[in-house]
């Protein structure tokens, strides 16, 4: 799940649109309650791989916080995936002041026997998915940012991270 403040503050990223709900969005569709310059309640866009969770997610932070949110069904664990979803960011935002990576993707392999199909999976969207994604949405994080109010990235591990398999 990706969100962001539309030409303000915040882009978001997750790709569990059944999980947990963080606190942040639930901050920016009860009303944009951030230290931002003019508080108010904005467009949020989410993406995930799956559609229909997706859809069905973005339908209840509408309601449960009445706001707009708009899914943007997107693969980011592939480099065609981001891809399309900068597209789209670029094509939707001038710039982007938050980058909030939050994907996370386990294996449960006992360690002895961790397969190589597992290793890449949960680096391929651990990993490469958080760089890649920052890289190519450096020109948008760039854009308005300066040396008084800097852009920022923001990564978020999971606790299963602290737990050997």
């Amino acid at each position: 799940m990706n969100f962001w403040l539309n030409g303000n503050k915040v882009i978001k990223e997750t790709k569990s649109p059944r999980g947990r709900l963080p606190v942040s969005p639930r901050i920016i569709l009860a009303g944009g309650k951030l230290k931002i310059k003019k508080p108010k309640t904005l467009p949020v866009r989410i993406t995930a791989r799956k559609e229909a969770a997706l859809i069905e997610k973005a339908k209840e932070l509408s309601d449960k916080f009445s706001g707009e949110c708009i899914p943007v069904p997107c693969d980011l664990s592939t480099m065609d995936g981001m891809s399309d979803f900068v597209e789209f960011i670029q094509s939707k935002e001038e710039h982007i002041d938050f980058l909030i990576n939050n994907a996370g993707a386990s294996w449960g392999e006992p360690y002895a026997e961790y397969s190589e199909k597992g290793w890449d999976k949960v680096m391929d969207l651990n990993v490469k998915s958080i760089f890649y994604l920052t890289q190519k949405l450096t020109p948008l994080l760039s854009a308005n940012s300066s040396l008084e109010d800097p852009s920022r990235v923001i990564n978020i591990g999971s606790v299963d991270g602290m737990n050997v398999p």
